[in-house]
């Protein structure tokens, strides 16, 4: 079966059960943990958390479920984070490397 690694994000989980453990469960519904940022575990950022999966799914995530804490139902959105990672490429220009003593096949990459 094809599966895939995928980062998602969980909005909504209120701070007396920000821990692994929440993040854990709910991340679970969608796949096995690779990785939980341990970073959102500091408190120090507690807008979202973000879990690495491996999931079988390859339906973009985007759901809301019922968190229940005792008797209470919290509402925690689930996202899959939109992960860019790209190379700018400038083109070489022979004008500019002849100028610069240049021999015509230097390439410049951003990161």
């Amino acid at each position: 079966m094809e599966s895939r690694r995928v980062w998602i994000s969980i909005y909504g989980v209120p701070i007396h059960v920000w821990m692994r453990d929440t993040f854990e469960r709910i991340a679970a519904h969608w796949g096995s943990i690779v990785w939980v940022e341990d970073k959102m575990l500091e408190l120090s950022l507690l807008e979202m958390g973000q879990v690495l999966i491996e999931s079988n799914s390859l339906d973009r995530i985007e759901e809301c479920l019922k968190l229940m804490i005792q008797d209470r139902g919290f509402l925690v959105r689930v996202l899959e984070a939109e992960i860019f990672i790209g190379i700018l490429v400038r083109e070489h220009n022979p004008e500019d490397s002849d100028a610069a003593g240049g021999d015509g096949h230097d390439t410049d990459v951003d990161r």
